[in-house]
This record gives C-alpha cells, sequence and structure tokens, in this order.
C-alpha cells in the first residue's frame, strides 16, 4: 500500500518562484495526519529560490529551507550564492531533492495579460518572468530528476494557451 510505500521515507522539497508557505504547511499537516496512521514520513524543505527580496525574506521566516537562492537557476547549479548562509553553499549537495515546486508570473498567464500572442509565445520563446521561469524549472528537471513537480497557475497556463507549450 501507499502507507507502507512512504514510511520511514524522506521526500525532500525545493521550490522556485513560489510563496513557499502553503507548502510547507501542507507537508506539514500531511506528515501529521500520516503519522496519525503509523506511516512516518519526513518533508524537509532543502532549498528555494526568489528573485525578490521582500519574498526571500517571507520565506526565511514561514518555512526555512535549508538553503535559499535568488534566482530558480541557481537550483541548476552544484554552488549557488545562499541568502540565509551569506556564501556560496552547495545545492542539494546529497541529491534528496525529491518534489519540486515553481510558481510562474500572474501577469502572462491570467487574465491580466491584455497581449495574448505574447502570452502564448512566453514559455516556447523563454520570455518574460514567466518564460524565464519554466525554462529554469526545464533545467532544473534535467539537472537535479525531482520525482513529483507541482507548477502553480495551471489554470492560467490552459487560459493563457500555453500548457501544450509546458506539457511539451
Amino acid at each position: 500500500t501507499l502507507l507502507r510505500f512512504l514510511n520511514d521515507t524522506s521526500w525532500g522539497w525545493g521550490s522556485g518562484c513560489s510563496g513557499t508557505d502553503s507548502p510547507t504547511w501542507v507537508l506539514g499537516a500531511l506528515a501529521a495526519s500520516l503519522d496519525k496512521q503509523g506511516c512516518r514520513v519526513q518533508f524537509p524543505h532543502l532549498v528555494s529560490a526568489e528573485v525578490v527580496e521582500a519574498k526571500r525574506h517571507f520565506i526565511l521566516q514561514t518555512s526555512n529551507p535549508a538553503s535559499l537562492h535568488g534566482d530558480i537557476y541557481d537550483l541548476c547549479d552544484d554552488r549557488a550564492f545562499c541568502y540565509k548562509a551569506k556564501a556560496d553553499v552547495p545545492v542539494d549537495p546529497h541529491r534528496e531533492l525529491r518534489v519540486l515546486i515553481a510558481g510562474f508570473s500572474c501577469t502572462t498567464v491570467s487574465g491580466l495579460c491584455a497581449d495574448k500572442v505574447t502570452a502564448s509565445l512566453c514559455i516556447d520563446n523563454s520570455t518574460g518572468a514567466t518564460g524565464l521561469t519554466f525554462a529554469a524549472v526545464r533545467l532544473v528537471l534535467k539537472r537535479r530528476h525531482p520525482h513529483l513537480v507541482v507548477l502553480e497557475n495551471v489554470r492560467g497556463l490552459e487560459t493563457s494557451g500555453q500548457l501544450e507549450a509546458v506539457k511539451g
């Protein structure tokens, strides 16, 4: 069963360009619920990346990842500057990242973007915040090989015409 599969495992997770308060709470509640059923599973927050300084501060206060980087592309490197340590550190040195949670700029994948031609091309062309973020996500997937990927704003991706590019 699933409980036997998960028992005594660790599912290290990381996030990129994503508010990590919700995943922190959800994974904590999931671990507590599974524990009540006799299944011990851990969800350590290994790594996070966020460009905006105020959001980095928020991430440190709400989820306290092992390392916090300034750009999702940093998650692709073996070493990168960590805002928590204020130094270059190894990124996922033990290859424990099993879950990646990534978010996309709402502007180009929501009804806020008036230029649907630009919106539909930003992922394919790696332009704008959404396109650059997704290009980085693709690179993280290629280099880190997480088992599970959660992409935020998927409905926005669908309504903007970009979901097919994501699937490809």
